[in-house]
C-alpha cells in the first residue's frame, strides 16, 4: 500500500506545507519547505518513493549545489565544534571540491562568511579539531603563526616538548604534520627548537 501525504509530514528535508493543484499526468501536487528555505511543488509519488528528499538545489550534493548547502554536513559535539561527516583528506580535515579544486572545508567556511578576507592567508582552529567548520573556531592567520601555535601546543611529529602542559592527553599530533627541524628550516632561525629534539 502507498504511503499518503498529508500537510505537515516531512520527507527529509522537505516539510509539507499544502495541497498544490494536480501534475498534468493527474497526480497530486504538494507544496513544501526544504530546509534551505526554498519552495517548491513535487507529487505524492516523488515524495513517498524518495526520489526527493530535498528541493531541486539540495538534491545534488555534487559540486554544483551552492557551497552554503553543501557545508552543512556536520555534527555538532559538546565541545561546539561542528565536525565535518563528509569526505576528508589523510590527515583528517573535511574536504569538498569549491571553484573546481578540492578545497578544506574548514577554509571554504572561512572564506564564504568572509569572502573579502585575505586568500593568502592560512585558516586555524582554536580548537585544534581538525573535523570542525564552526566559524567561532576558525580564525586567519600567517603560515609562521600556524607553526608557532602547533609548537606552543606540542601537536607536531616527535610529540610534544617536555613540560608542555598545553599536550597533555593531545593526540593530534600522532596524526602527523611537520617535525620541529622541518618547522625551523622553512621559518629559519626564528623556530627554537627544543634540546632533546635536536
Amino acid at each position: 500500500m502507498r504511503e499518503s501525504v498529508t500537510v505537515g509530514q516531512v520527507f527529509e528535508n522537505l516539510l509539507v506545507l499544502s495541497r498544490n493543484g494536480t501534475s498534468n499526468e493527474g497526480r497530486a501536487l504538494w507544496l513544501c519547505r526544504c530546509s534551505c528555505g526554498e519552495e517548491a511543488a513535487f507529487t505524492s509519488k516523488q515524495l513517498t518513493t524518495g526520489r526527493f528528499r530535498a528541493c531541486r538545489n539540495c538534491q545534488d550534493s555534487g559540486s554544483k549545489s551552492p557551497l552554503s548547502v553543501r557545508l552543512r554536513k556536520y555534527e555538532v559535539s559538546a565541545s561546539g565544534c561542528w565536525n565535518w561527516t563528509g569526505k576528508q583528506n589523510e590527515l583528517g580535515y573535511g574536504v569538498l571540491v569549491v571553484e573546481g579544486k578540492y578545497t578544506r572545508a574548514h577554509r571554504a567556511m572561512h572564506f564564504m562568511l568572509n569572502p573579502r578576507d585575505d586568500r593568502s592567508l592560512v585558516v586555524m582552529h582554536t580548537c585544534d579539531n581538525p573535523r570542525c567548520i564552526n566559524p567561532e573556531h576558525l580564525k586567519l592567520g600567517t603560515q609562521k603563526e600556524n607553526i608557532m601555535d602547533m609548537h606552543s601546543k606540542g601537536r607536531f611529529k616527535g610529540g610534544p616538548p617536555l613540560g608542555n602542559k598545553n599536550a597533555k592527553g593531545n593526540k593530534g599530533w600522532m596524526k602527523g604534520g611537520v617535525t620541529a627541524k622541518h618547522a625551523a628550516s622553512r621559518l629559519g632561525d626564528e623556530v627554537e627548537i627544543p634540546e632533546e629534539l635536536r
